[in-house]
């Protein structure tokens, strides 16, 4: 849910007062209504459907499906910034032995997921960008690149 805050009304009403400014100046220039206040009930239309066009709730509407709504970004509730910003351990320094393949991890772009499934992905789609092939954990190492995952596929004989 999106909350308002106080500062948003300035905003939207400069919106619809330009608009509607707009509309009544088009209309002393080029005269296509007969009367001002028909071209003033015009603005107002025009500025009451463009803010809702606009307005958050039009996007959150069912019968409207945005390509932005269709985006699901992964909730990484385990890392902190300061693990986001850590380097991964050295591939020679991890203990396979450690993951089981039920572990929920997230992907990188991709949300959360068990481990098998996440390793099985990067070894399928080969990413070309390294930071699609990384992997959150509770665990430790935190992180895991790429040769990581290339040498826990290896173990496990996927891929």
């Amino acid at each position: 849910m999106v909350q308002r805050r106080i500062d948003d009304w300035p905003m939207w009403f400069i919106f619809q007062a330009s608009i509607i400014f707009a509309v009544v100046a088009s209309n002393v220039r080029y005269h296509w209504t007969p009367n001002g206040y028909l071209a003033g009930m015009i603005g107002v239309v025009v500025a009451w459907g463009l803010t809702w066009l606009l307005s958050a709730p039009f996007w959150k509407t069912p019968w409207f499906r945005s390509p932005l709504s269709e985006i699901r970004w992964p909730e990484i509730s385990h890392l902190s910034s300061t693990r986001l910003l850590s380097a991964p351990v050295d591939s020679a320094d991890i203990d396979l032995r450690a993951f089981d393949p039920e572990e929920i991890v997230t992907l990188y772009r991709q949300g959360p997921m068990t481990l098998w499934t996440a390793v099985e992905r990067v070894m399928t789609q080969r990413p070309r960008d390294p930071l699609d092939a990384t992997i959150f954990r509770e665990g430790e190492p935190s992180i895991l690149d790429l040769a990581q995952i290339e040498k826990i596929a290896a173990e496990w004989g996927i891929g």
